[in-house]
């Protein structure tokens, strides 16, 4: 009788892990984040099973629940908008306040652009400091180019990948009200959202993503914000990969493979193997035999899962830069934009390290007629910059166009995200007094303003949590 209830009480717990993890004793199975197998909602929605379904029902409901209020009035939010636009201009339409006309193309308009967002890709690796772990020597060799124009002082719009997404998608900072679940963003786009002034330029867009639509809802998000086509691992078979999607080197072989040229296209790429269970097969992909690997301290090759984990760094940035490279010469026109979404797990190589390589992640633009001083030298920013930068590096003298944060190639803007600020050549924490110095940024003697920051973060913030909850009316 024992044997037969421990028999029972083992086989229940069984099912229910078989159950809880959608038809697998891991996590390492179907669940709500990958289910997108097919190219239809309908058909992905019916691969979870019902636990799982009932479990994505109770996540989504929490996440929206935890969406913090800040607890804004109409008045607030137009003297924010005042504040950052710099005008006196009075309205009851948030967007008014976001209006901008653009100064005049700096760069002839190209036939394609590729906005590259690499999976936890760090600024530190590309630091002097660690030229001899030697992990970044592709997108290092493009930053060099004459061609190329490398910023370093840039932040990422939040901690993990999707606050990034969002962050490049709607144009709006990071204030934890989760825009990828808000019903409005799934129904229109906001009026800083960058794929439909793309559009208006003239591009095709395209949502190009090595892992599965239904991850974070980004399908459906990224749709819904203007983008026009939604490409992802589900779009092609390859044994190579893991539960968060395909290995980046075979998704960007077949994002390559599908490209024409037969109409200007914007395409927002984001990577994925740069994150664990570090799946890739480093031995396939030539990394033991490499000057990288062999030049490796013994510490760090006697250290697997450090290895490991910069092994990965270093594959993300093999393939992006032979992406990028073979694109460019089939294409010349092409335009690049290549930053992270956040800083990674490889950060633990560092024992004691700052806040500039906590937080900062890199930004390369790349392409015919990029030059080094296309940006100011205190240029600095985060996320939401990305789309007014480059409108303004392309569109026409007078495009009206609209977003929360300022072109990087008017000069220094306020980064920000949840945790930190970037000014120039400063960077600290909210709530804390302390600040740092950038270690690569140009020399600027000016001190930040901690007050002055204070209240722009306050105006970037309302303004991107009313846009999310309540629109663009200001009553």
């Amino acid at each position: 009788m024992v044997g037969f209830l421990i028999f029972i009480l083992l086989f229940s717990y069984t099912f229910w892990r078989f159950v809880r993890f959608g038809g697998a004793l891991t996590e390492n199975s179907v669940r709500w984040t990958n289910a997108a197998k097919t190219n239809q909602l309908l058909l992905n929605e019916a691969i979870l099973d019902d636990f799982q379904a009932l479990y994505r029902a109770y996540d989504t409901h929490e996440v929206l629940a935890n969406a913090k209020n800040l607890d804004l009035s109409p008045g607030k939010v137009a003297e924010f908008g005042r504040m950052l636009s710099g005008s006196v201009t009075k309205s009851n339409h948030l967007d008014d306040y976001l209006r901008k006309s653009a100064q005049g193309a700096k760069l002839p308009k190209p036939k394609h652009i590729f906005l590259i967002v690499a999976e936890s890709y760090s600024q530190w690796p590309l630091m002097p400091t660690y030229e001899n772990l030697d992990i970044a020597s592709g997108l290092k060799s493009i930053a060099n180019k004459d061609d190329a124009e490398y910023l370093t002082s840039f932040l990422s719009n939040g901690n993990f990948t999707i606050g990034a997404v969002s962050g490049i998608v709607t144009g709006l900072s990071e204030v934890k009200v989760y825009p990828n679940y808000q019903e409005k963003s799934l129904t229109e786009s906001y009026s800083t959202a960058l794929a439909p002034q793309m559009q208006k330029l003239g591009y095709r867009t395209n949502f190009l993503y090595g892992g599965y639509g239904s991850w974070q809802n980004v399908e459906k998000f990224s749709l819904a914000q203007g983008f026009e086509k939604f490409v992802s691992c589900g779009d092609l078979i390859s044994p190579d990969g893991n539960t968060w999607g395909i290995d980046d080197g075979v998704f960007l072989r077949y994002v390559l493979s599908k490209m024409s040229d037969d109409q200007p296209t914007f395409n927002m790429i984001l990577t994925v193997s740069n994150h664990p269970p570090y799946t890739v097969d480093l031995d396939k992909a030539g990394f033991f035999n490499t000057t990288t690997y062999h030049n490796f301290p013994d510490a760090i090759k006697q250290n697997a899962e450090m290895v490991k984990m910069l092994g990965h760094f270093w594959y993300c940035d093999k393939v992006i830069t032979e992406f990028v490279e073979t694109v460019k010469a089939k294409y010349p026109d092409s335009l690049f934009i290549i930053t992270g979404d956040h800083v990674g797990g490889n950060l633990r190589y560092l024992s004691n390290p700052t806040l500039f390589e906590r937080y900062a992640i890199p930004l390369i633009i790349y392409g015919k007629g990029v030059n080094k001083g296309i940006l100011p030298a205190n240029a600095s920013g985060a996320q939401i910059n990305i789309g007014p930068t480059l409108i303004e590096l392309i569109a026409p003298k007078g495009f009206i166009y609209y977003s929360l944060g300022e072109s990087l190639t008017k000069g220094k803007a306020l980064g920000v995200n949840l945790d930190t600020w970037m000014y120039g050549s400063y960077l600290g924490m909210y709530n804390d007094s302390h600040y740092e110095r950038a270690p690569l940024a140009a020399d600027d003697d000016v001190k930040p303003d901690l007050e002055e920051i204070k209240n722009t973060t306050n105006a970037i913030r309302g303004i991107s949590w009313w846009s999310v909850m309540k629109g663009n009316k200001l009553d």
